[in-house]
């Protein structure tokens, strides 16, 4: 709901440094101060009875003799307040909080151990996770949540990692998604990305193996985190197989979790600049990253490239080499590359998503140090926007280029230009989450501009449910290969009194909001409960002489 009102934060830097929280109702005109000490604060979702159109949430340091760097989430407190400033404490000991949509979880810490607590239309639960055996959870990130399902990454005893976990469709029972995520030290930000435009589809970096002694791979999921594979297909950018020396050419990708570029500590404690695994909604199926293959370097800027997946992530194609920053528009009829590490003037542009690149110079009046590169919001329109900076008389002066290409004069598409694609759960398929959905895209070798009214269209269609269509059911995780009971056989225990046979759980759920036809008659039913055999009962005969 749109709202009238503004909130923003001011720093404050004596007697101490901390930041004010102020808002206006009437476009700026006059503030009113609400609190001190803030660190985060949102909107919230307001019930009808509630009656209240500007309410929000917000953690401040309840600790005011110290600066706020110097505070500890041990003296964070998680605030409800209404449009009148009226404060309603929630919890103490707060490390930070999330809202998606109708959902509001909090993250509680003390002495170490962690709880996550959710609030769904008003109403507060706390979550409980399946364990494992696992050591109590130390944090809690909220990676994603849709109209359907919330990912959750849990922290343990290692920093490095934790185990992202899936809700059911309700977002009441969580199931094991994937192990060993890795995850921020000191922000606990997680390599978890999802790929924009397109529902289930998400790309993540993840420890082999607990023991930290091997490096991350990068890993996707085509179905809301039921199962998690390798970035195997990799070729330059004509598609020819790239040939490794260590004979394994599964990619890995430098997970810079949103469009800010990150950095690696090289050991001369210079910086990397690497691009994020970027996508937009408005280029659907293109996702841009950083990566190497097998296994090289990720420390030298030599071994890493720009790669380019026109499939949501299934199949990649390396562009160009060394790190770069990037971006799309047109509805990913152009992308624009320029070097993110080094000095330039040169723009590298492509027309065909990769398959050639032509370079052009934005400036004659020396190189640029280029922070980022922007397009139109909607990319519809064929202009990039090119922020940095360069020394000017001595010093360092910020840099606005506009980039147009509109004066390039490419033919518009017209309607053999496009094809329909599929996004899929499984390669050779043209299913994903029980449907199959076409959309219209236009053609790699069509070097041709979408009109700026074009929007692709999309058909829908259902499909008959196969094995990809389901994921572990709660208090069951995969194991090679199969779900298992991971709680202590609570789930697959056989009554007391148990007699003949008796029915347990299949240990598999629809991943939610998939919408497979399971009365097709191909269709592969895995919900239906099984049929197990009571255990023998040992008969002892006594005799008496």
């Amino acid at each position: 709901k749109n709202r009238a009102g503004i909130i923003i934060t001011n720093t404050r830097k004596k007697p101490k440094c901390y930041q004010e929280l102020w808002m206006t109702n009437d476009i700026g005109r006059t503030w009113n101060f609400l609190t001190t000490y803030i660190n985060q604060f949102a909107w919230s979702y307001p019930t009808p009875s509630e009656g209240y159109d500007y309410s929000y949430y917000f953690t401040n340091y309840t600790d005011t003799s110290k600066d706020q760097e110097d505070q500890t989430a041990s003296t964070q407190q998680f605030v409800w307040s209404n449009i009148d400033n009226v404060q309603t404490i929630l919890y103490d000991h707060v490390s930070g909080f999330s809202i998606f949509k109708n959902l509001v979880s909090v993250v509680q810490v003390n002495k170490k151990k962690a709880n996550l607590y959710f609030s769904i239309n008003g109403t507060n639960s706390q979550v409980s996770l399946p364990n494992s055996g696992k050591q109590s959870p130390s944090n809690y990130t909220i990676l994603d949540s849709d109209a359907d399902v919330i990912f959750v990454n849990v922290k343990y005893n290692n920093g490095k990692y934790g185990t992202t976990f899936v809700s059911d469709g309700k977002g009441q029972q969580f199931s094991g998604s994937l192990e060993a995520t890795v995850r921020d030290e000191d922000t606990n930000v997680v390599n978890f990305v999802r790929v924009q435009g397109l529902n289930g589809i998400y790309i993540a970096n993840q420890y082999p193996d607990t023991s930290n002694t091997a490096s991350p791979i990068s890993v996707a999921t085509f179905d809301k985190g039921g199962k998690w594979q390798p970035l195997n297909n990799v070729t330059d950018a004509q598609g020819q197989p790239i040939t490794c020396s260590s004979g394994s050419c599964s990619l890995h990708l430098q997970a810079a979790t949103t469009k800010q570029w990150g950095t690696i500590e090289r050991q001369s404690n210079q910086n990397i600049f690497y691009g994020p695994i970027y996508s937009t909604k408005n280029a659907i199926g293109l996702v841009l990253a950083t990566g190497f293959e097998g296994t090289a370097d990720p420390t030298s800027p030599s071994s890493l490239s720009t790669v380019l997946s026109t499939d949501a992530g299934w199949t990649w194609f390396d562009i160009k080499e060394g790190a770069n920053i990037y971006e799309m528009a047109d509805h990913g009829a152009l992308i624009a590359i320029m070097d993110g590490n080094s000095a330039t003037n040169e723009l590298v542009y492509s027309w065909n998503e990769g398959l050639t690149l032509q370079r052009c110079n934005i400036s004659n009046n020396g190189s640029v140090e280029v922070d980022e590169i922007i397009a139109h919001p909607h990319s519809n329109s064929q202009t990039f926007t090119v922020f940095g900076s360069r020394t000017i008389d001595g010093s360092e002066k910020g840099v606005i280029f506009n980039v147009d290409f509109t004066s390039f004069h490419q033919r518009a598409c017209n309607e053999s230009d496009y094809y329909n694609w599929f996004p899929s759960s499984s390669i050779g398929s043209q299913c994903q989450l029980g449907k199959s959905v076409a959309y219209q895209r236009r053609l790699r070798t069509s070097e041709c501009y979408n009109d700026k009214d074009f929007e692709p269209a999309q058909v829908e269609a259902s499909c008959p449910c196969s094995i990809v269509d389901y994921e572990c059911d709660y208090c069951f995780e995969m194991v090679s290969g199969v779900c298992e009971d991971v709680c202590d056989g609570n789930m697959t225990r056989p009554p007391d009194d148990c007699t003949g046979t008796y029915t347990v759980p299949s240990g598999y759920r629809l991943v939610a909001g998939d919408s497979c036809n399971i009365t097709h008659p191909q269709a592969v039913d895995m919900l239906a409960p099984v049929t197990k055999q009571c255990p023998a009962v040992s008969t002892t005969t006594s005799t008496t002489t």
